[in-house]
């Protein structure tokens, strides 16, 4: 069984090469309106890892493994999660819901408020203290 998937690999990788591998040239240089790849699942399951690894490695109720019994039906939730949303995107996108203006608005908030411009400044508005609040 593993001597046919080496084998495979080895093949599939050959193929990718001999089709021109890190030199072929892309159909267009049109850029694209909306996409999606396994790029966005991959790099999404990086960092979730990165997070929630640790975090039941110093916190957890039982002794236990990463890959513990049944860590395929978590990797299920999260494509399946995450996967929808993609597709709800799609929908919105192919239906003409969808609010993608070609700027970004000068100022955002109400008229009272207007929040800090920084994304620092955004992460640490909550924690001050102001004399008065977006709400009243």
């Amino acid at each position: 069984m593993q001597a046919n998937a080496r084998a495979t690999g080895i093949a599939l990788g050959m193929i990718a090469i001999l089709m021109g591998g890190s030199k072929a040239e892309a159909i267009t240089n049109q850029p694209r309106a909306i996409s999606a790849g396994l790029d966005y699942f991959c790099l999404e399951l990086l960092v979730l890892a990165m997070v929630f690894v640790p975090m039941e490695r110093i916190w957890s109720l039982h002794d236990q493994k990463i890959f513990r019994n049944g860590w395929q039906t978590d990797l299920k939730h999260f494509f399946a999660s995450h996967a929808g949303v993609q597709l709800l995107s799609f929908i919105d996108a192919i239906f003409g819901t969808a609010h993608m203006p070609p700027y970004w608005p000068k100022r955002y908030g109400t008229t009272k408020f207007q929040p800090p411009e920084t994304y620092l400044g955004q992460l640490a508005y909550p924690f001050r203290k102001h004399e008065e609040t977006p709400y009243g």
